[in-house]
């Protein structure tokens, strides 16, 4: 089973969260100084987010390369071990902009010049596999590691520690300095990544949510695959922050109890016909009582 949380919440954020924990019917209005909004403040007892500007972004060293494409995955409880990865094309690739060849930095150490880490794709398919990738520094061994790729745009999965399938897809960048980071893995508090349509007016929405963690731009998001990883009968609790035609602030808030396929965590939301158009701000957390730990996550939507 993947870790359970291990990190204790603070009793006073328990106890400030305690009275939203109880079910309410799609979309109920809660007091503009109520719910989610207020809980930014008291997650001291979590691992701090990373802080992707700070991480260092050096390769020490590399093989002569064509035309490379960069991303870096981070792994462990702070993100402290940099794993690169660098797509690459051989001769006989370069003539028809394909890249073959990738080059993972298995041991950590910066150099990516090991016998064992340029990976040849797959011809038939063009799937770069790496059947068990041991994490660097424990004995935590990931299967199913593999990437695709198309143009720039390469997607990832991995089964994490042999048994939770995590996704990710994103642009592969032409530098270090602009590569992508992706944070894999189900040790740290998740964060969340909006999979619904534009929310309507007037109408009962489909809230869809997915849980897993964020990477330094928001298409760097790997997320867990299997609906069921939460418990049986656990919901994720989301609250809408917009605007009224009058311009003050409304929240509303609803349970996601549903789950459907890759990994997608639902529910309805009536929005009301006098929510005003344009951007407004979907708040999304597990509840305390949840087996997992996650930080409050703001995703950006538009309202019609």
């Amino acid at each position: 089973m993947p870790a359970l949380r291990r990190f204790a919440l603070p009793l006073l954020f328990a106890a400030f969260v305690s009275a939203q924990e109880e079910e309410g019917a799609p979309g109920q209005e809660e007091a503009a100084d109520g719910g989610l909004g207020a809980l930014g403040g008291a997650l001291s007892g979590k691992p701090k987010p990373i802080d992707f500007a700070k991480v260092d972004r050096t390769i020490r060293k590399l093989p002569e390369l064509k035309s490379p494409l960069y991303c870096l995955f981070l792994f462990g409880p702070d993100g402290e071990t940099r794993v690169w990865a660098v797509l690459d094309s051989s001769a006989e690739a370069a003539k028809f902009k394909v890249r073959d060849i990738l080059y993972l930095d298995r041991n950590a150490d910066g150099d990516l010049t090991g016998g064992d880490e340029r990976i040849a794709a797959n011809p038939k398919c063009g799937m770069f596999d790496i059947p068990d990738f041991r994490e660097p520094g424990t004995d935590v061994v990931h299967t199913g590691f593999g990437m695709t790729c198309s143009g720039d745009l390469v997607s990832y999965h991995i089964r994490w520690a042999g048994e939770t399938a995590i996704t990710g897809s994103c642009a592969f960048a032409a530098s270090p300095r602009e590569a992508p980071i992706f944070v894999p893995g189900t040790e740290r508090p998740f964060d969340f990544a909006w999979a619904g349509e534009t929310l309507k007016r007037g109408k009962e929405n489909d809230v869809r949510i997915r849980i897993g963690s964020r990477g330094d731009r928001d298409a760097a998001f790997s997320w867990l695959m299997d609906e069921k990883f939460l418990p049986e009968g656990e919901r994720v609790l989301v609250q809408l922050v917009c605007k009224d035609a009058a311009g003050a602030e409304r929240k509303l808030t609803a349970d996601l109890k549903e789950r459907a396929p890759g990994g997608i965590y639902r529910g309805p939301m009536r929005v009301p016909k006098d929510a005003a158009k344009g951007p407004a701000i979907m708040r999304v957390r597990l509840p305390d009582s949840s087996a997992y730990e996650s930080y409050v996550t703001d995703l950006p939507l538009t309202i019609e």
